[in-house]
C-alpha cells in the first residue's frame, strides 16, 4: 500500500505522542467546528512537504454532555448524521 494519504497517516504515527490523538491539517479543517485541538506545528511529509499537526483534546463543550468533553450530546450526533442507537454502541 502506497500513496499521498498512506505517506500523510504514517508521518501522523510517527510523530504522534501515546495517549493522543494526531492529525494533520485537512483533518482538522474537517472537525475543527466540534472538536477543540492543539496546534503542534509542522512536520516534512513525503512527496507532500510540511503538513500541519494537531492534537484531538476533547469534543467542544457545545456538543459534548460531560465537563471533559468525551461524550457528545444529541446535537452533535444529529450535526454529523449519526443515530443515538449507534452511539449507544460504542
Amino acid at each position: 500500500i502506497w500513496g499521498d494519504t498512506v505517506n500523510t497517516a504514517s508521518r501522523m504515527e510517527s510523530s504522534g505522542e501515546p495517549g493522543e490523538v494526531n492529525i494533520s491539517g485537512d483533518t482538522y479543517a474537517i472537525i475543527k467546528d466540534h472538536f477543540d485541538c492543539q496546534y503542534r506545528g509542522k512536520v516534512q511529509a513525503k512527496k507532500k512537504g510540511e503538513i500541519d499537526m494537531y492534537f484531538v483534546k476533547r469534543i467542544k463543550p457545545g456538543f459534548s454532555t460531560d465537563a471533559e468533553g468525551v461524550h457528545p450530546n444529541e446535537r452533535f450526533l444529529r450535526e454529523l448524521g449519526v443515530s443515538a442507537d449507534a452511539e449507544q454502541l460504542a
